[in-house]
């Protein structure tokens, strides 16, 4: 009889650079990001969704509780619109610790949607100095021209500790990314990575994203986490955790459960997943696994 306890040599993973080495034994862990909030939605659309630093910090916690290892922070300004700014930033992330303590990985958004140019957006991670930030790759690289500053952006980063998370929405996105990355000699083993499978508009598309991407040859990456939209969100990460992704869910990209109904908050979407992926043998990995697998302190 096979030893339950023993590693297989070829975990069944893509996309991903030596899982085994960088985990351990703890390789069948994948973590689970709650994003709680978006620039989009508001109170109006769900009365649990958070949008001061209080609300933040009180979801972080709920969702920490449930499984969660990071939050992907969104802040707003008075009037509940998307925000980026340095200040607003560190107070939502000072209510945030102070509820947490470590037990839950801050990433900040450096979205734009459709308010803030990429001077901003690369201008607010070198003011706010993140553990960790997302960045959507064709919103900084749309064109040669603005390739150098994001190449600059990311060295920093590098420099200093923080964990820049490209965010894929197609595989266009993934090929520009990866000659990208090797035209500025970045490692794409050392890589973090989000696939976005779907759009709020096409929501039935995002399993087939996932066959996409699933079917695509690429160089390994350190790490992926995968989104998806609607009341499909649960099984489409769960499936890519199969495949060795994280998982990422919340109300910035769905509000259902999988059986359809409305999510009471973000942590019984956390929940979902979390149920989702010990459905198939895996399990929820903490945020100081994360910040071990990310090279953080």
């Amino acid at each position: 009889m096979s030893d339950p306890n023993h590693m297989p040599v070829e975990p069944p993973v893509f996309a991903l650079h030596d899982p085994i080495s960088a985990l351990g034994e703890r390789y069948k862990r994948r973590f689970i990001a709650v994003a709680p909030n978006g620039g989009r939605r508001t109170t109006k659309d769900h009365p649990a969704l958070p949008m001061t630093p209080e609300t933040l910090a009180q979801t972080a916690k709920s969702c920490c509780a449930q499984g969660a290892a990071m939050i992907h922070m969104h802040v707003r300004d008075k009037e509940g619109k998307h925000l980026l700014d340095a200040e607003a930033y560190k107070l939502a992330m000072a209510h945030v610790e102070r509820a947490c303590g470590d037990n839950i990985l801050i990433q900040i958004t450096t979205e734009a949607l459709g308010v803030y140019t990429p001077e901003v957006q690369r201008q607010i991670i070198y003011d706010v100095k993140p553990q960790a930030a997302s960045l959507g790759f064709r919103e900084f690289v749309q064109d040669q021209s603005s390739e150098a500053a994001f190449a600059d952006l990311l060295k920093w980063m590098n420099k200093n500790g923080i964990v820049g998370q490209i965010i894929i929405y197609d595989t266009d996105d993934l090929e520009r990314a990866e000659k990208f990355m090797a035209k500025y000699d970045f490692a794409l083993d050392q890589t973090s990575m989000l696939y976005v499978l779907g759009r709020y508009s096409t929501t039935p598309n995002g399993m087939m994203q996932l066959a996409d991407f699933v079917g695509r040859k690429t160089t390994p990456l350190r790490d992926l986490m995968v989104c998806a939209f609607g009341q499909e969100e649960v099984a489409g990460v769960t499936a890519a955790a199969t495949f060795g992704a994280s998982v990422r869910v919340g109300f910035e990209n769905n509000l259902f459960l999988p059986n359809g109904e409305v999510a009471q908050d973000n942590a019984a979407l956390v929940k979902a997943a979390h149920t989702g992926l010990e459905a198939v043998g895996l399990s929820a990995g903490t945020a100081g696994e994360l910040r071990q697998l990310w090279g953080l302190s």
